[in-house]
């Protein structure tokens, strides 16, 4: 698969957001995203075929989340031990709500880069859940904590389109702008120090179910529009799109 088709299918369906609980302190160089109602259902397939069985394994999960308990019980089932989230754990569960409803599906970010776990036998599972499942505003997060520097807030997002840098924006200065993209448009707003897509064209429009960004290295994408905004700053992850 070429990279425009690879960022045309994989990115388009599926939502990618910084962790909200880790985003002060060390971003994970792997994290899986799961947007659903029901995680316990999808999790210990999408952990089995990314190699992380629960045998002899540490997970620490928020109480927070609607499912907490669910997913608890359905990775004990498969042998995770649970830490309390203040103790180092190999993984680290956390729940948040988006801001408005998407089509199920899921993604494994590493490195700062997709990582296409569907390809295989899970692209069965992505359509299943993808064309038939309710609309989600439920976002689970796994992530596998790395070692790298920590991030910081920024003080400016870049905002790219076709790869090209196309604007700078203060998140020091509360802002709506609006550009032409992808045959469309997309609108961006900068309001309290964040930056977040708040309207756009696309036909799924789940860029604009992503949490407004502020930390440097988090990234809001809308492959479908061929555009990407990122927050300057120290980060342990690199850009997806060069």
């Amino acid at each position: 698969m070429d990279r425009r088709s690879f960022i045309k299918t994989v990115l388009s369906s599926s939502l990618v957001v910084p962790l909200a609980a880790e985003s002060k302190a060390a971003p994970p160089t792997k994290a899986l995203y799961v947007i659903g109602d029901a995680p316990q259902t999808l999790l210990p397939e999408l952990l089995a075929e990314i190699g992380q069985t629960g045998r002899g394994r540490s997970c620490a999960i928020s109480e927070n989340g609607p499912v907490s308990e669910n997913v608890r019980a359905a990775l004990a089932e498969k042998g995770w031990s649970f830490v309390p989230l203040s103790r180092k754990a190999d993984v680290r569960v956390s729940f948040a709500l988006l801001r408005s409803a998407c089509a199920p599906s899921f993604a494994l970010i590493q490195n700062g880069r997709v990582v296409d776990i569907r390809a295989r036998r899970l692209q069965g599972l992505w359509r299943e859940i993808s064309l038939s499942g309710p609309r989600s505003s439920l976002l689970t997060v796994v992530a596998f904590p790395g070692g790298g520097p920590s991030s910081s807030d920024g003080s400016r997002a870049a905002l790219y389109l076709d790869g090209k840098k196309k604007d700078i924006l203060d998140l020091g200065r509360d802002a709506s702008r609006t550009y032409e993209a992808g045959g469309g448009f997309i609108t961006v707003a900068v309001e309290g120090g964040a930056v977040r897509v708040s309207d756009s064209s696309c036909r799924h429009r789940i860029c604009t179910c992503s949490g407004p960004v502020s930390s440097g290295g988090q990234r809001i994408i809308c492959a479908p529009n061929r555009f990407l905004l990122e927050v300057e700053g120290r980060s342990a992850v690199d850009s997806i799109i060069g």
